[in-house]
């Protein structure tokens, strides 16, 4: 055997050679991880459903860029990995056309424009998580296939602010989690927590618009003493659909969040008189009893907006 023979082996056993792979794709992120494809024809097999799980398709920071990358990226190649998208708005034709690259989407966003239009084609996917504008859909649409398999909802609009109107979500029968992102009625909040009988964690999560006037109105009289209730400060856009791309690289993000604030409640962590109202960047160690500090440094939770939040003060 050659010199140059032996050199193009691996010198490791694939199943670590591989591992040692994934685990740096993880920790690095999708986007510095495309680097590793041009490693070595395996390692472009290994890595590349890790690399394009996660599809970002908005304005800001695009991944996969198609437009920049036409003769190495292929929709028609890389859609079949991606278990996550997020879409800025576009034409029906156009949208529809992109979404038949994406057999295995479990999860789709689509935040400025309302969905309606997308049902006949979101039926045919196997999706479980969904964050739309569902302002303009009536309530046999909440029936179709679309919701049949939906655990997490994020209603960034809804088409009415009664209980009477978002009653239909209690027809979902995988409901887990729910974050309403526009103003409702106080009474939606107990009624949602007693009616969706498999809902882990509700979060009321709305936009700046009128909450002023909605907090004024209502805040004294909002009493729902439920550990699955967070009330959660509405990021900016920029940091809302990062910390998008983060929950789908790493699982960290607000619906994690929120669900370690109801537990942290739950097993009574938190120090007297906790926030009402709950930032998305957080001192944990400022608000835990020691046992809660215990127990969330035993989560080995590095939460990457608080982390970016501390460096940037450090440097300051």
């Amino acid at each position: 055997m050659s010199w140059d023979d032996t050199d193009h082996l691996p010198y490791l056993p694939p199943e670590l050679e591989r591992l040692i792979f994934e685990v740096a794709c993880i920790r690095h992120g999708s986007r510095c991880s495309t680097k590793y494809l041009l490693v070595a024809r395996r390692v472009n097999t290994w890595l590349k459903p890790l690399i394009f799980r996660v599809f970002n398709q908005m304005t800001l920071s695009i991944f996969p860029d198609f437009e920049r990358y036409p003769d190495t990226l292929k929709l028609e190649e890389l859609g079949k990995f991606a278990q996550r998208l997020i879409l800025k708005s576009g034409s029906e034709k156009g949208l529809k056309k992109m979404l038949s690259h994406f057999p295995s989407l479990q999860d789709f966003a689509l935040w400025v424009q309302p969905i309606k239009f997308l049902l006949p084609t979101l039926d045919n996917l196997p999706l479980k998580r969904l964050s739309a504008d569902l302002s303009d859909l009536a309530h046999d649409d909440y029936l179709s296939s679309t919701f049949s398999n939906i655990t997490h909802l994020d209603v960034i609009k809804f088409h009415g602010r009664t209980w009477k109107e978002w009653e239909v979500l209690s027809k979902l029968p995988h409901l887990t989690h729910l974050i309403i992102g526009s103003l409702i009625d106080l009474d939606v909040f107990p009624n949602l927590l007693h009616h969706v009988s498999q809902l882990r964690i509700l979060i009321f999560m709305p936009g700046e618009q009128g909450i002023a006037a909605w907090m004024g109105e209502n805040e004294h009289k909002l009493n729902v003493n439920d550990d699955r209730l967070v009330m959660l400060s509405s990021p900016r856009f920029p940091i809302l659909l990062e910390d998008w791309v983060k929950g789908g690289e790493s699982g960290l993000d607000c619906w994690a969040f929120c669900e370690l604030i109801s537990v942290a409640r739950r097993r009574k962590l938190f120090l007297d008189n906790p926030p009402k109202w709950f930032e998305r960047i957080f001192n944990w160690d400022k608000h835990l009893t020691d046992e809660g500090k215990k127990w969330y440094s035993e989560l080995n939770w590095q939460d990457a907006w608080f982390c970016e939040f501390m460096a940037g003060t450090t440097q300051e």
